[in-house]
């Protein structure tokens, strides 16, 4: 009995035992992995795919903004282009080609920057050479050392085998507010080959405006009239004789004033044509301009011409001016603007390279 309740009492310790056992306490880490296995999860909150889903919405919600972005991007740029192509197309129909206005503004300021260095270079020429000679009537003498030619005047010789003389016609009336004064140069000497052709076109070039626009004021029929004509023998020697003819024309409000150029070849007896003395190009235009700029200064007459225009105006028939001097040869144009008349020369010391070849 006693072996029984022994036997019996050791089974119970050994289930008191087991249980204790059974409680003792798991690690954090066993715990933890067995509560997420026991955990069962719905796919909406299923973490792993949650995260996934969530870089996914994410990276097309950038590349969303992204396109965003580009389309306003291009949006803006085609509205600035469309912009300047609609002010480039405006200015176009106002003012002509763009490359023009571009190549003009191109050529004006460089036109500017020569004017500005002519100028320069005028400064730094001592005061003594640029000093011009006078007689004791004040009229210039022109030299060959001068920069360039400084007024028209007469430059008469008396060593050579012809001379000069003047004729004048005057008319004068109160009554019909006329007033006329022509001075011209008649050539004398025997052996002056063509002389009386010669003579004759010298005194019609200095009556144009009286035969063709005043003709004989005598009879009445001319009113409210000015002319003055004023000739110069700018160069003379045994083989050219250089003549300029200053014309100032006013008749019933219409006015106008130029310089006539005639040059003789005294070796052959006749005119020669001034449109064809020197080679017109595009280099002389240039070599104009510059010196104009260092002596004359500024010029809008000048300005507002390309270079390709004031070889036009140069060489031109009615518009050219050219004639001999003692310094070189003085090359011009007769010009209108905004209904004004006026002329412009510059000296071409070394004029000898633009000598047109026969």
């Amino acid at each position: 009995m006693e072996e029984r309740e022994e036997l019996q009492q050791e089974e119970l310790q050994q289930e008191e035992l087991q249980q204790e056992e059974s409680q003792q306490i798991l690690p954090q880490e066993e715990i933890h992995r067995n509560y997420q296995e026991d955990i069962e999860y719905t796919p909406l909150y299923n973490p792993n795919k949650n995260k996934k889903k969530n870089n996914s919405i994410t990276i097309i919600l950038v590349a969303l903004l992204l396109l965003l972005l580009v389309a306003s991007l291009i949006a803006a740029v085609s509205q600035v282009v469309k912009s300047v192509m609609v002010g480039v197309s405006t200015y176009t129909e106002e003012n002509g080609s763009l490359r023009t206005k571009i190549e003009e503004y191109l050529e004006k300021q460089q036109n500017e920057d020569s004017r500005d260095a002519a100028q320069e270079w005028k400064k730094e020429i001592p005061d003594e050479e640029m000093a011009e000679e006078r007689d004791e009537d004040g009229r210039y003498v022109p030299s060959e050392s001068d920069p360039y030619y400084v007024e028209i005047t007469d430059s008469i010789r008396d060593d050579l085998s012809y001379q000069i003389d003047w004729e004048t016609y005057e008319f004068t009336s109160e009554e019909n507010d006329v007033e006329i004064d022509i001075v011209y140069p008649v050539i004398i000497g025997d052996d002056v080959r063509n002389i009386e052709v010669l003579n004759r076109e010298i005194k019609n070039g200095a009556l144009y405006y009286l035969k063709n626009y005043a003709n004989n004021p005598e009879n009445g029929n001319v009113s409210d009239c000015t002319l003055q004509v004023t000739s110069y023998v700018t160069f003379m020697d045994e083989e050219v004789l250089s003549i300029v003819v200053n014309e100032e024309f006013e008749m019933q409000g219409i006015s106008t004033l130029d310089l006539y150029c005639i040059n003789i070849d005294l070796l052959t007896g006749q005119l020669m044509d001034n449109s064809k003395i020197l080679d017109y190009s595009v280099e002389l235009a240039k070599e104009f301009r510059k010196n104009s700029n260092f002596q004359n200064g500024q010029s809008d007459a000048i300005d507002a011409l390309s270079d390709e225009e004031l070889q036009e105006y140069l060489s031109g028939r009615n518009s050219g001016i050219i004639f001999y001097t003692p310094i070189g040869m003085e090359i011009g144009f007769n010009y209108s603007m905004d209904n004004s008349y006026g002329w412009i020369t510059a000296t071409v010391k070394d004029y000898d390279k633009y000598i047109r070849k026969m």
